[in-house]
């Protein structure tokens, strides 16, 4: 079981990296929680066999170039998952219960062509089906959506629809799951560790049929740009923390 090909590798990886180097401000802890933070945790257990709901919101907000943040707007998703005996291994039917946006002046929209979509969700060691779709997701279901008022999402709006499922399963069903091969959750075993995740050199596909061409973008890619504006970050502050302690003479 290879990891799935996904385009939100980074995103963990860099939360797994804050938690795992911020310091605690508040002061040293009481010995009981110094000690149970100091155990190692098993977070790569098996997945619950229970029918489950999930509450998903992603939530875009706008940077203006001099730096200030504009205006917000999130995608809302409600899923029920229900666990499948399926002869070619594990597999989870979900239902899409509901789907806002909301647009950044507060106003939601329902976008009712998902009410009551149901689809199958199983992993394959690409993390695609056999249409080279991600995670199996059908492309067809974000063409032309409508939005519950009379109207049609746009390309961009449809395409974060449809990014939200990927992410959904992204999390959820590969970042939060072991892997056979290379690092995954299962390494993380106590408060402190950071790991590349095995997915993190994949290059999946981010095409959405109808809307976003293929080949727009690679996630190998971006995981060398983000590592390399890391460096440069790192590079600058040393030299800004350098002419801080040694002022130029006057």
């Amino acid at each position: 079981m290879k990891p799935a090909d996904v385009s939100t590798g980074l995103l963990i990886l860099a939360v797994v990296t804050a938690f795992g180097t911020s310091p605690i401000q508040a002061g040293e802890p009481a010995p009981a929680l110094k000690s149970a933070l100091q155990q190692d945790f098993n977070l790569g257990k098996s997945r619950d066999s229970a029918t489950q709901c999930f509450d998903m919101v992603t939530t875009l907000t706008t940077i203006e170039p001099d730096g200030r943040r504009g205006e917000t707007e999130s995608f809302r998703v409600k899923l029920k998952c229900v666990p499948l005996a399926d002869a070619a291994g594990a597999a989870y039917q979900y239902t899409c219960k509901r789907f806002v946006y909301v647009k950044p002046d507060g106003t939601q929209v329902s976008v009712t062509a998902l009410d009551g979509w149901t689809y199958t969700f199983r992993k394959t060691k690409t993390g695609l089906d056999d249409k080279g779709q991600v995670f199996g997701i059908d492309h067809s279901k974000f063409q032309q959506l409508a939005d519950g008022k009379g109207g049609t999402l746009g390309p961009d709006k449809s395409y974060m629809v449809y990014n939200t499922f990927i992410d959904f399963h992204a999390f959820c069903d590969e970042f939060a799951s072991p892997v056979a091969e290379g690092k995954g959750i299962q390494n993380l075993t106590r408060i402190g560790q950071t790991i590349v995740h095995a997915a993190a050199n994949t290059t999946p596909p981010t095409s959405l049929v109808g809307l976003i061409k293929d080949k727009t973008g690679l996630f190998e890619s971006g995981f060398y740009a983000i590592s390399l504006a890391c460096i440069l970050g790192i590079v600058f502050t040393l030299f800004l923390e350098k002419m801080r302690r040694d002022p130029p003479a006057s």
